[in-house]
């Protein structure tokens, strides 16, 4: 069955566990090693779907301050003081234009919402990857299940379906070049296309440069792996 793998990535006003969520992307990916034409079964026909699903369009979602506040969520003074020193460009993703703003439990429906509208549209599983394991899979769950209240057994993937996309940029690159420092190791990787239009810290840039990096690393795998057969 055709899986989809989907980045998601918040933007806080804390470094804790409980820290507040200031907006929220997910933007849906193929993996290069999946790239392949498959059948799906979609309301009741049967049409050829490619396995590339940049058609798909991302999600995004801005949260009301208070709404998190009111949730039990955490402020940490460094760390807003650490965005007004960011730019107007990574700070324009909080006003609202292009995302609407939403309460931290709408929020969460919502990208469930858009999950699950992905896997009924293409009658697919569905993975999830986030830039590191610690900090934003188990806001992800927490914000799920315990704000949103929505069933651990009833998100739309399964428990062992979430991948951390750090440790698999640093180890592949790791098996491909040997290990270095973490800045170093990431020269490897060849600059995104459109890397003039991302802009650091915003929600969805960050989304784009994890799944570049993952799909280039993918690449490089599969490519070592066809020299080493010849």
């Amino acid at each position: 069955m055709l899986t989809v793998n989907i980045l998601i990535d918040f933007e806080t006003a804390a470094m804790s566990e409980r820290a507040a969520i200031l907006s929220i992307g997910a933007v849906p990916f193929v993996l290069p090693s999946d790239d392949v034409d498959t059948t799906c079964q979609t309301n009741g026909m049967t049409s050829k779907l490619s396995r590339d699903v940049r058609g798909l369009l991302p999600f995004s979602a801005v949260i009301n301050a208070t709404s998190c506040i009111m949730s039990g969520m955490e402020f940490d003074q460094n760390t807003v003081d650490w965005w007004s020193r960011q730019s107007e460009d990574s700070k324009a993703q909080f006003s609202g234009e292009g995302s609407e703003v939403k309460n931290i439990e709408q929020a969460f429906l919502s990208l469930i919402a858009y999950i699950r509208d992905i896997k009924t549209l293409l009658d697919c599983d569905i993975c999830i990857w986030t830039q590191g394991s610690d900090f934003d899979i188990p806001k992800l769950r927490y914000c799920c299940t315990r704000i949103a209240e929505i069933p651990e057994n009833q998100l739309p993937w399964r428990y062992n379906a979430v991948r951390d996309a750090r440790t698999y940029v640093l180890e592949g690159l790791a098996l491909l070049f040997g290990r270095k420092p973490v800045k170093e190791a990431y020269k490897d990787i060849l600059p995104a296309p459109n890397s003039e239009t991302l802009v650091t810290h915003d929600v969805l840039s960050d989304c784009y440069k994890s799944i570049w990096s993952v799909t280039q690393v993918n690449t490089m795998l599969m490519k070592s792996m066809r020299e080493r057969k010849e």
